[in-house]
């Protein structure tokens, strides 16, 4: 599951990138402009990427309340303490 979400947020963030640039636009890293490598795409493909980077964005948020909800389930229902291993070990 851990993967999965550093996937999607990989892909959300790539997606992103390619979004504003697929317009022409710079992409602003720490107030340092990253022009596009591409010339204007036209607007059959920034409607793509404009709906893939919408769809991963909820698909992100669905994966991330099911993790939320499977930790609350192991804490409340389980009782089988995922959640303090997870915690780091004390000295």
């Amino acid at each position: 599951m851990h993967w999965l979400l550093y996937v999607m947020l990989g892909a959300e963030i790539a997606v992103g990138y390619m979004l504003r640039w697929s317009r022409g636009r710079p992409v602003m890293a720490f107030g340092v402009p990253i022009n596009s490598p591409f010339a204007d795409m036209g607007v059959g493909v920034q409607r793509i990427f404009g709906q893939c980077h919408y769809w991963l964005a909820w698909g992100l948020i669905m994966v991330a309340a099911c993790h939320a909800m499977a930790a609350l389930y192991h804490a409340i229902i389980c009782r089988d303490g995922v959640l303090q291993r997870m915690l780091p070990a004390r000295g």
